[in-house]
């Protein structure tokens, strides 16, 4: 369903997303990306075994997202790559059966297509991942924690004010 491209190197964008997220994740150790290692052609793949892992419930979910993360900022693995995605799911105690029946169904695609669609017909322009802080400020990717302090700071005052 999905392979890994040899060709594909890290654009500014993502090396710059790698940059804000080492100055302010705290859990993440995130590392300049190996140049010899196979960068992600598309982060359909991730984002759609994420809905495959969240299918099995919260605290699978939360061990499969944050080995996603660490695979990518940490380790240099492709997120888009099947393989890589299958070492993660077994690595996070998922049910690997059902997870690649899911995946391989496609049951988690339009859900991603959908939400992906939602977030550009309101928010136009903004890229993936993208988070909305009350329906209302959007924070894009890896930005720096304060950019989400301020979101939530922003939504507080509107709130009370």
């Amino acid at each position: 369903m999905f392979n890994a491209n040899p060709k594909i190197l890290p654009t500014p964008h993502s090396i710059e997303a790698r940059h804000r997220a080492d100055l302010e994740e705290e859990d993440i150790n995130v590392r300049p990306w190996d140049p010899g290692e196979t960068h992600p052609s598309s982060s359909m793949p991730a984002l759609q075994a994420a809905k495959c892992a969240q299918l099995q419930g919260e605290p699978v979910f939360i061990r499969f997202h944050m080995a996603l993360f660490k695979a990518f900022f940490e380790e240099s693995r492709n997120i888009s790559d099947r393989q890589v995605l299958l070492s993660l799911a077994k690595k996070a105690g998922l049910d690997v059966e059902k997870f690649i029946s899911d995946f391989d169904q496609g049951l988690t695609e339009k859900e991603v297509l959908a939400e992906y669609e939602e977030v550009q017909a309101q928010y136009y322009g903004w890229g993936v991942p993208l988070a909305i802080v009350a329906d209302r400020y959007p924070v894009m990717g890896a930005s720096p924690i304060a950019v989400y302090r301020r979101a939530v700071d922003l939504s507080l005052a509107s709130q009370s004010g």
